[in-house]
């Protein structure tokens, strides 16, 4: 009996660590649409905003856009230390759920010069909530930018290529 409820904790963690599914998709005005999952909510820009992105090409990506996208990172996550800005292999975390849920996206989907799709995540780290609702606030309707060094630390970016399914730092 002990066996077998260890093996179906095992397996409920193995499947519980995986990225979590958007759930709503929001309109937030004309400038963004807000999601929601069970550890994270972002914002979606359309391929109508373009403050602060410099991406010529742009689409909207859609649900299964992000939830692919989310998906592929959270298979990386710990190969990458976002504190550090490098792969930290002595730290690894075995649930990366936890850890995600410190930082809200932005996403926006641009075509690279191989006319591929590729949505970029824009993560802000909320885990200081006094110093984030200082320098990032607009989050949910403007794109987050900042050449100080609360922005080197706090926020990081990933693009992940709808076609070739790769996952690319942009840090």
């Amino acid at each position: 009996m002990k066996k077998c409820l260890i093996l179906f904790l095992v397996c409920f963690a193995a499947f519980s660590s995986k990225a979590q599914s958007v759930k709503t998709v929001i309109t937030n005005g004309d400038t963004t649409f807000l999601i929601r999952a069970k550890h994270y909510q972002g914002v979606i820009f359309p391929a109508s905003y373009t403050t602060n992105i410099n991406q010529k090409a742009r689409f909207t990506p859609g649900k299964e856009d992000i939830n692919a996208a989310e998906d592929e990172l959270s298979k990386i996550w710990n190969k990458v230390n976002l504190r550090g800005k490098g792969a930290d292999t002595r730290n690894i975390l075995d649930n990366v759920t936890p850890y995600f849920s410190n930082y809200k996206r932005q996403y926006y989907g641009y075509i690279n010069d191989q006319e591929q799709k590729v949505v970029h995540i824009h993560l802000l780290n909320f885990f200081d909530k006094p110093m984030a609702a200082q320098y990032f606030t607009g989050w949910g309707s403007r794109y987050m930018v900042g050449q100080d060094s609360f922005y080197e630390r706090n926020t990081a970016g990933f693009s992940y290529n709808l076609v070739t399914r790769v996952v690319v730092s942009e840090n």
